[in-house]
């Protein structure tokens, strides 16, 4: 025969099953026997994706402030913290989880539950931070966050994805 059970734990753990058999014959006689089995639980890295989108596509020159909204996923069978979300333009790059005035990123919930399979609830992380997008007609204002996640292994995982606006010209008056 077969059966199935739902072996779990942590990265390093064995699983040992006993089965136990007894048989009885026709005239009362019964023997037993017994055998195991073990399974080791292996480590099994987690993953993560993370979007950034703008408010709007362009700004008229020189600028303007613009809100960006970012959501880290934790798509790992298990749970995992965010441990790092930065965000760069340039050379400039900015700690999003420290306290600002413009960020919402700071606040938000870091625990990340495992996956239910889409995006959204206790597994996603969302926020929202504003910059200042400046230039002349033509520039094209490319931001990128990284984020970095871990699990109860220490093991990471990392995504980044990049958010584009463009900054157009004002004629003359």
């Amino acid at each position: 025969c077969t059966f199935t059970i739902t072996v779990s734990g942590n990265a390093g753990d064995i699983h040992a099953n006993r089965v136990d058999a007894i048989v009885v014959d026709d005239d009362g006689s019964s023997a037993t026997d017994f055998d195991t089995e073990a399974v080791a639980i292996t480590n099994v890295d987690p993953t993560v994706d993370v979007t950034k989108r703008s408010g709007v596509d362009s700004v008229l020159e020189p600028g303007a402030p613009v809100t960006y909204t970012v959501s880290v996923w934790n798509t790992s069978d298990e749970g995992a913290t965010v441990t790092a979300l930065t965000d760069t333009i340039g050379e400039d790059v900015a700690n999003l989880l420290a306290a600002a005035s413009s960020n919402t990123c700071d606040t938000a919930a870091r625990v990340l539950a495992a996956s239910d399979g889409s995006r959204g609830g206790d597994d996603t992380m969302s926020c929202t931070f504003v910059l200042n997008v400046l230039g002349n007609a033509g520039d094209i204002h490319i931001n990128r966050v990284d984020v970095t996640l871990v699990d109860d292994d220490n093991a990471t995982a990392t995504d980044f994805d990049t958010a584009i606006v463009d900054i157009n010209d004002v004629p003359p008056s």
